[in-house]
């Protein structure tokens, strides 16, 4: 076991180098306000990931320490797949190159960089197929299936999928339908319905609004069918996938297919545990754009299992037949190019001012992605410019506050998240969507009569009339102030703009959602 500790504790290490040098990202920052409102649920997420970041808030107030609990949990989460796919495949080395698809993978290696509620999932799922494996020899595991369950449940919404995708195996298995009569598997789910019964509780007071948030915004538009959106998702979830770890999934999906038809039961576990997330999402890709994040947890169960079927395979190259390759060799080859653009993308990360500049002088663009246009450095680096933001905004407002009292807002709800975490300031939002609805909670408006106010955009104030339209009618007057040009290494990375509001006098013309 020493071997894939060192490399969970190596990737540890890079990870730890990297949160402390990258700013906070707004979702991030949203997720950091969340846990200074503790509460049993939000009106976006589920709270387990609020709760994680406000313990290790006990620790200090720093980018470090909001990201220190996604270290953490993807250390833990590795091992835990990696115990998974050991077992999975009978084999250690096969569990060892299951591990590195878990950290090369270039979606899985960037996104373990942030604190998102992906982290808690991706671990309570880790936790729930090892356990889960190990309760079908061993009854003793249903009380840790029961709390991964309750900490999926806790952590998102699709942790959902997780419990009736193991059932459905039940079902199907002939050799494991009668584990159904078990009572160590209702236990178990009636463990895990205590452990998520303060969310559930939560939103049982709140008319599950987590719930309908999940479903009225993703749908909130006319359902058409479109294939162009489908072939969007495709590609891309090819792309963060890495194209050839895609084509040796689409390889394993084919062998265990073949496999369950004759009712090989090890086949229809990880085909149970991965199909029902990933379809849904494949499914719903042709009416609505879907996060290229939502279906990853269901592709965990087929890396575990997809070295077993690399090692026995011989994979055709070419048409022509003698351009054979085995492939173990071909799942080595795939890992170390996924290793090297993994890699690349870290050194963006390591080395920002000087790969970003570069990036967008190649004028990328992708049809959903930036609205079609192309990829600017603006688009890329505007997290470089959030400290010096949040040391102007402090300025700004020290200036405002020395006549009248005063607050600071924002038209989003990832900028005042922001603002509040560099500035130590409780910035409000003026929302438009119902994401980041939070802040309609937090916010009252009324409290403010009277008072001036520190308006920060990103976009010239005056120039978007949505938004002037709102300042004049909530505020006597608006005065626009100098912007923030953040300049890195020779290039723009952002501009901020600001605008001193004096005297509220409509402190509803501000409520989030309300506008007219």
């Amino acid at each position: 076991m020493v071997f894939p500790i060192l490399i969970l504790v190596f990737a540890a290490v890079v990870h730890s180098i990297l949160d402390g040098k990258l700013p906070l990202t707004g979702d991030e920052a949203y997720y950091w306000t969340w846990s200074r409102h503790l509460a049993l649920g939000y009106h976006d997420q589920p709270p387990l990931v609020a709760w994680i970041i406000a313990f290790f808030s006990i620790f200090g107030k720093t980018v470090f320490w909001v990201r220190f609990p996604a270290v953490i949990l993807t250390f833990f989460s590795g091992f835990l797949f990696f115990l998974f796919s050991k077992d999975l495949c009978g084999s250690y080395e096969k569990g060892i190159m299951a591990l590195f698809l878990f950290l090369f993978t270039p979606i899985l290696a960037v996104i373990s960089l942030a604190i998102f509620p992906d982290i808690p999932l991706l671990f309570s799922w880790s936790l729930f197929l090892w356990s889960s494996w190990k309760w079908l020899q061993d009854d003793r595991f249903w009380v840790v299936m029961g709390i991964a369950f309750g900490l999926a449940m806790l952590s998102k919404l699709m942790g959902l999928f997780l419990f009736p995708s193991f059932l459905l195996f039940l079902v199907l298995s002939e050799n494991h339908r009668s584990f159904l009569k078990k009572t160590s598997l209702w236990m178990s789910l009636f463990l895990s319905l205590i452990a998520a019964s303060p969310f559930l509780y939560w939103n049982f007071l709140h008319h599950f609004q987590n719930f309908a948030y999940q479903f009225d915004f993703r749908l909130e538009r006319k359902l058409i069918f479109s294939t162009s959106l489908f072939l969007t998702y495709l590609s891309l979830e090819m792309f963060v996938l890495f194209p050839l770890i895609f084509a040796m999934v689409v390889g394993v999906l084919l062998w265990l297919f073949r496999r369950a038809f004759q009712k090989d039961w090890k086949a229809i576990y990880v085909l149970s545990m991965a199909l029902p997330i990933i379809l849904f999402f494949f499914a719903a890709s042709f009416f609505i754009h879907v996060g290229l994040h939502w279906a990853l947890p269901g592709y965990l169960a087929l890396f575990a299992v997809l070295p077993e079927w690399a090692y026995s395979a011989r994979l055709k190259i070419f048409p022509v037949r003698k351009w054979m390759i085995s492939g173990k060799s071909f799942l080595v080859f795939s890992l170390a190019c996924s290793f090297c653009f993994s890699s690349f993308l870290f050194s963006i990360l390591f080395w920002p001012k000087t790969l970003i500049p570069w990036i967008s002088s190649l004028n990328l663009r992708y049809r959903d992605v930036n609205h079609g246009q192309p990829i600017k450095t603006q688009s890329l680096s505007e997290v470089l410019g959030y400290r010096k933001l949040g040391r102007a905004v402090l300025h700004d407002y020290g200036e405002i506050c020395k006549t009248r009292k005063c607050f600071v807002f924002t038209d989003s709800y990832s900028l005042s998240s922001i603002i509040s975490f560099y500035s130590n300031l409780p910035a409000k939002t003026i929302l438009f969507t119902s994401m980041g609805g939070e802040y309609s909670q937090w916010d009252h408006w009324k409290d403010g009569v009277g008072d001036n106010a520190l308006y920060v955009d990103t976009q010239p104030i005056g120039t978007r009339l949505d938004i002037d339209s709102i300042l004049q009618k909530a505020f006597k007057k608006i005065n626009p102030l100098p912007s923030l040009s953040v300049k890195e290494k020779g290039f723009d990375a952002k501009t901020f703009y600001f605008a001193r509001c004096q005297d509220l006098v409509s402190p509803s013309s501000l409520e989030p959602m309300k506008h007219g």
